[in-house]
């Protein structure tokens, strides 16, 4: 459901709500490295999201990127729709162009539970809440 992009900034503030902080910054290509992602298509995505203020860098010889506590409390749900937007989240699992609770598809019941409960699980975590359970060698393999 979700696209690359997506799941590479995913990846990658997770990455940062572990390895950084106000005073350790991460460089793009550092993060490309460690989880394997093309340089030029993740720096895309770091800009985005800073520009969105859900990840913060600063430019230099000792720049990079890192969460401060205020992007620590922004949920995973908030990186996805940030890259991907919402559109997706209600587009029809079979392409039907028109599918709603009153106009669904055969498997739409099953699928909005499914919808419903990632979208709450997404929004309630903050990505700190989620890299603190996280140790980075489970991380990386991810």
């Amino acid at each position: 459901m979700l696209t690359r992009a997506a799941k590479y900034a995913v990846r990658a503030s997770l990455y940062l709500a572990i390895n950084s902080s106000i005073n350790k910054k991460v460089g793009a290509k550092k993060i490309a490295e460690v989880l394997d992602m093309p340089l030029p298509f993740l720096a895309k995505q770091l800009q985005q999201l800073s520009r969105m203020k859900l990840i913060s860098s600063t430019k230099g010889p000792s720049g990079g990127f890192f969460l401060n506590d205020k992007n620590r409390e922004k949920s995973l749900w908030d990186v996805i729709v940030g890259i991907d937007g919402e559109e997706w989240y209600n587009e029809c699992f079979l392409g039907k162009e028109e599918c709603n609770k009153s106009s669904p598809c055969s498997i739409h019941p099953l699928v909005e539970s499914f919808r419903k409960k990632m979208r709450k699980e997404f929004q309630e975590k903050s990505m700190g809440e989620i890299a603190d359970n996280l140790n980075e060698g489970e991380f990386v393999n991810i």
